[in-house]
């Protein structure tokens, strides 16, 4: 669940602050007032937040309502790029700055990168790095190079930072503004239109290589990226930790996130899993994750010596994250994620992205239908309800839109032919095209399950067939001429109305209803198909919604999954096709 509190936005403001999570939250508070003091420009902010500590969540509600900024919340934790693409959808400068939650910017920090942007007509522009403690400033890096090269036959990942930690008066008086090949995502100045071109961030990088990849799809794409060393921020790393800090800072670490990023990065670039950059991030990490028990360690190396000190780090990685963090803190927080929606498989198994297109949900006032919405609005559709129940659907619209996402509702119950005509009329006036449509809409009434095959009620089979299929016929037809190639056409239908596999007289309408439905589904898929527009139907599975059911074993979200794969799989020709989970079963 994602809330949000929307402060006023300045008037066109040149540049739009997006600040997310990385790795900790007790530095929350220091880097939000460190902006706030030490930003001349003006300026709007968006704060993602993700699942922070309820003291975090307390600070931040109050001042998003005192300084009047945007604040986007969900009730499970992010990764960096998740965060990134939700605040994304909320830009409107030409500008956008990506700032971690845990670095303070020193003063006059943005008009350096805002000039060199416009100077150089640089897409990306990155300032220099510090990190530990400001008194001491010391170089995290001052930008860096990065590019697959070719040693020995192989690709490989190639990647050099400058002047890591190394004092900054002693190299200070050298650096100079210069195109470079990376920088960090710590802090970095976009141009917002480069997202035309690249679209959203790649949300398969879970915790490494997310700013390797984006600078390289900016190089790629003709952009360049620049190193301004006259802004300076400071990255406020742990140690120390709050108690808080340390379930996201190990789910950001972890074996699950890190082998992820690795499979990702690997199939994008062809590389090897074993690739010496690769180990090398792996490396980092596990160095990285033991600050947890800097304290502990820096006693055990005085008093003990090196040898007590490595022995200890593998207590550590061995028993400690391997057995216990890595299998139960780790899988919990997975599992958190998986609850709400998150596809944990990362977006390298989803084959297209929504942003840009528009959807169209029937029935998405409340359950399985609201779930579909959600999931399509979060890949970055923008998603127009057709509700039946107004007042459900206002609720439901309300409450997605406080979480961030872009949707509009239209009454009208499919089974009037002339109420949907009437609705899609209005859609057309302010929408040119229609991408991706559900017909969820459906019933299965109670005297149906009461009801047996050989004494059905005419009445019953009516209403049954006048929602689930001349519903979906109604709709179809009604916004088909909105539909350009490559649109997807989704119907919500059931095993219940598959014929290899009947062996039961339970509820004939419905069984009726969505074997009617499946036929049709055929029919118009032959129909469309030189076109360009694929059909196909899908079973959810039994949900937890008004008709399966508070004992069903599946969420709403588990149950839209399969919408989202179809809305988002390869345009093939393999149409007209019926559907359970990403297999394609027998009609």
């Amino acid at each position: 669940m994602r809330a949000a509190i929307e402060g006023r936005v300045m008037a066109n403001p040149l540049v739009t602050i997006v600040v997310v999570p990385r790795e900790q939250f007790s530095k929350s508070q220091a880097s939000l007032e460190s902006i706030y003091a030490f930003t001349d420009q003006p300026f709007s902010l968006i704060y993602v937040d993700g699942n922070s500590p309820a003291h975090i969540r307390r600070y931040l509600e109050v001042h998003a309502q005192e300084r009047s900024f945007t604040l986007i919340r969900t009730q499970h934790y992010l990764t960096s790029n998740e965060a990134r693409n939700l605040g994304l959808r909320h830009v409107r400068s030409k500008y956008v700055v990506f700032l971690d939650n845990d670095v303070f910017v020193l003063a006059n920090w943005l008009e350096p990168l805002l000039r060199c942007a416009e100077e150089t007509n640089a897409a990306v522009v990155g300032p220099l790095y510090l990190i530990g403690e400001l008194n001491k400033h010391i170089i995290h890096t001052a930008g860096a190079e990065s590019r697959i090269g070719d040693v020995d036959g192989r690709r490989v990942l190639l990647e050099t930072h400058r002047h890591v930690n190394e004092p900054l008066y002693q190299v200070g008086h050298r650096l100079t503004r210069q195109p470079i090949g990376l920088v960090e995502f710590h802090c970095m100045l976009v141009r917002t239109d480069i997202f035309d071109r690249l679209g959203p961030f790649d949300e398969g990088l879970l915790s490494f290589l997310d700013h390797v990849d984006f600078c390289k799809s900016v190089r790629d794409s003709g952009g360049s990226v620049y190193f301004e060393p006259d802004s300076v921020v400071s990255h406020m790393a742990p140690p120390p930790f709050a108690a808080c800090d340390l379930p996201y800072f190990f789910l950001r670490w972890s074996d699950a996130w890190m082998n992820a990023s690795f499979r990702r990065a690997a199939q994008k670039y062809d590389l090897g899993t074993d690739d010496a950059g690769l180990q090398g991030h792996a490396r980092f990490r596990n160095g990285h994750r033991r600050f947890v028990i800097a304290r502990p360690r820096s006693v055990v190396r005085r008093l003990f010596g090196w040898r007590a000190c490595a022995l200890m780090d593998r207590v550590f990685d061995g028993l400690v994250v391997k057995r216990l963090v890595e299998p139960v803190v780790v899988r919990r927080l997975q599992e958190g994620r998986r609850a709400a929606g998150v596809r944990l498989s990362g977006p390298e198994e989803r084959d297209g992205t929504l942003r840009g297109k528009t959807a169209v949900v029937t029935g998405a006032e409340r359950g399985l239908g609201r779930a579909i919405a959600t999931l399509l609005c979060r890949q970055g559709a923008y998603c127009i309800i057709i509700a039946l129940d107004c007042a459900a659907g206002v609720e439901t619209v309300e409450q997605l839109r406080a979480e961030g996402l872009s949707l509009e509702l239209h009454a009208a119950d499919v089974s009037d032919a002339g109420q949907v005509e009437a609705a899609a009329r209005e859609i057309a006036k302010r929408h040119s095209a229609i991408h991706v449509l559900v017909n969820n809409a459906g019933v299965f009434l109670a005297e149906d399950r009461r009801m047996s095959a050989d004494a059905i009620d005419p009445a019953i089979l009516k209403k049954t067939l006048a929602v689930n299929l001349q519903g979906t016929m109604h709709v179809c037809k009604a916004l088909l001429p909105l539909m350009p190639r490559g649109a997807r056409i989704i119907n919500v239908s059931s095993t219940m109305g598959q014929l290899a596999t009947t062996k039961t007289s339970y509820a004939p309408a419905y069984r009726a209803s969505k074997a009617a439905l499946n036929s049709y589904t055929r029919s118009l898929a032959a129909e469309l198909k030189a076109r360009g527009i694929m059909v196909d139907c899908y079973h959810p599975g039994w949900v937890r919604t008004d008709i399966g059911g508070p004992h069903a074993p599946r969420s709403t979200i588990e149950g839209a999954q399969t919408a989202l794969y179809l809305a988002t799989r390869r345009e093939t020709g393999r149409t007209g096709l019926f559907w359970e989970g990403r297999r394609a079963i027998p009609w």
